[in-house]
């Protein structure tokens, strides 16, 4: 097991759990297409039913600090499919913004292509005061 962490750490260093301390790991994050100083992808999964847990929101403040503050970022991009709504509205909490639209972004099994959305956060957006002066999709959570 430690040879297989050690080569996932170095096939992607910009990797996190969040874990629950009685049950499974609740979700997971990770930058690709990191260029540092610039731009990353974020991708994230999460359990079914762990809406809204503690180590989700703790998380995400953590990959937030570590893209901008960390790596230095300017942009912060996140691809999700439409019928996602809990993707959607983590884009919205952590005050991301809706970017484009690919109409055939990704394709199912089932032969459906679903809508896909791209979401960007910059730098300067991630770091404006919380409250009513920075509009909505404001992050909430930091």
């Amino acid at each position: 097991a430690e040879g297989f962490i050690e080569n996932l750490a170095s096939a992607l260093p910009a990797l996190w759990l969040a874990l629950d301390a009685e049950g499974p790991p609740v979700a997971a994050a990770c930058l690709t297409a990191l260029r540092p100083g610039d731009s990353a992808l974020l991708h994230g999964v999460s359990m079914p039913g762990m809406r809204r847990h503690p180590a989700k929101e703790a998380l995400a403040r953590h990959v937030l600090r570590e893209a901008f503050d960390g790596y230095g970022l300017q942009t912060l991009r996140a691809e999700v499919e439409a019928d996602n709504p809990g993707a959607r509205g983590f884009c919205w909490r952590m005050g991301f913004r809706l970017a484009g639209v690919l109409r055939r972004g990704t394709h199912r099994t089932d032969g459906r292509w679903v809508p896909q959305q791209r979401w960007e956060l910059s730098a300067t957006r991630y770091r404006q005061p919380l409250g009513l002066s920075a509009g909505p999709g404001t992050p909430r959570v930091r």
